[in-house]
């Protein structure tokens, strides 16, 4: 398919060396998100994976992010799992004019859970680590505990990571990464509370201008 592609743009006029280069980096790029994807849903590693009676959930979103969003474990099905998060998180980052098509979501850990360890954490690190290594977003925004644990290789709570700089080597490239309070853990707070936070997920938010 690629071959005949090649041909008819070629044919069309194109410059070959130029068509051959393209459709040789989408393939390979292509190729890669697949082989994600199927190591994903094969996975059958840890014991949450093995209790778990629904299929591992991969990432969603444009091929080529301007930002990764990681979240901690999915809560729902794969149609609306991140639907909440998500929705709050752009109304966030709309006042940065990024759009939907800009951001990519994905989990620390990919299988549905109530509650997660450390052990899963970091036996599921290297399906987050090959996303992110595929997709290179300019910018990763971890929320809560968990997706910042994983990025970081050990474990943090929010509180303490907050404000700190980390950035996530993604085979060759320093990807920064912003962590941020779980949107969850924000809808019970009371009103004052709710603001405090609200003001230092948007402080640190707008620092993602600087790398996009």
């Amino acid at each position: 398919m690629a071959i005949a592609l090649a041909d008819r743009l070629i044919s069309k006029g194109m410059d070959q060396e130029d068509v051959s280069k393209v459709i040789s980096e989408m393939s390979s790029y292509y190729n890669r998100l697949h082989a994600i994807g199927n190591k994903v849903t094969s996975c059958n590693s840890c014991s949450l994976r093995r209790a778990c009676n629904t299929a591992p959930i991969t990432g969603m979103g444009p091929l080529h992010p301007e930002v990764m969003v990681v979240s901690d474990y999915p809560l729902l099905d794969h149609s609306t799992g991140m639907v909440d998060t998500s929705v709050f998180m752009m109304m966030m980052l709309s006042r940065i004019n990024l759009k939907v098509d800009d951001v990519y979501w994905t989990h620390a850990v990919k299988c549905k859970a109530d509650q997660v360890k450390m052990k899963h954490v970091n036996e599921c690190h290297i399906h987050l680590h090959a996303e992110i290594t595929a997709l290179r977003p300019a910018a990763i925004l971890a929320l809560g505990s968990t997706a910042i644990s994983s990025l970081a290789g050990e474990r943090l709570s929010i509180n303490e990571s907050i404000g700190n700089d980390f950035s996530f080597d993604a085979g060759g490239k320093d990807i920064p990464v912003i962590a941020l309070y779980h949107p969850r853990t924000l809808m019970d707070l009371p009103s004052k509370e709710f603001k405090t936070r609200m003001n230092t997920m948007w402080s640190e938010i707008k620092q993602i201008v600087d790398y996009l």
